[in-house]
């Protein structure tokens, strides 16, 4: 499967969204579970960073929505994600895909990493986006009320 860039052309029809890019974070992510597949035919722009340097190089160079760490990242390389993020792109959320063993550090609620357990069923992980997004644009969202009367 072939990634698409983070520069590429939302095309389509008029009217409709710009596709959101996702930094897809991990050194061996496997494409044969179909966890990417998804989430590109879905729609969004996919960029594949394999260590933190890549990821900080992405977050810099692109409009990235939210970050995904797959389960090959190491919880220290997870935590350094969050950091990276705090440095160039504050405010974006990031989802740690975990194995169903693997532990979980209590600091991560803290510091706001959302965490799915694999294996997933079709479009969980889809879908699981699409609400961690719609929640984001939510909160910027201003309240009922508060627009300026002229």
């Amino acid at each position: 499967m072939t990634t698409e860039s983070a520069a590429a052309d939302s095309g389509g029809k008029a009217g409709a969204r710009a596709k959101q890019v996702l930094l897809i974070f991990g050194d061996t992510i496997s494409d044969s579970d179909g966890l990417l597949a998804d989430l590109q035919a879905s729609g969004f722009n996919l960029v594949r960073a394999a260590t933190i340097d890549n990821a900080e190089s992405v977050l810099r160079k692109s409009p990235v929505a939210l970050a995904i760490a797959f389960p090959e990242a190491a919880t220290a390389a997870v935590e350094q994600l969050v950091s990276v993020v705090g440095r160039t792109r504050r405010g974006i959320p990031v989802l740690a895909l975990r194995n169903p063993h693997s532990g979980v550090p209590e600091c991560w609620a803290e510091l706001g990493i959302g965490v799915l357990r694999c294996p997933l069923l079709p479009d969980a992980l889809t879908r699981s986006v699409e609400v961690v997004l719609g929640l984001k644009r939510a909160t910027r969202m201003p309240r009922l009320g508060a627009t300026k009367r002229t």
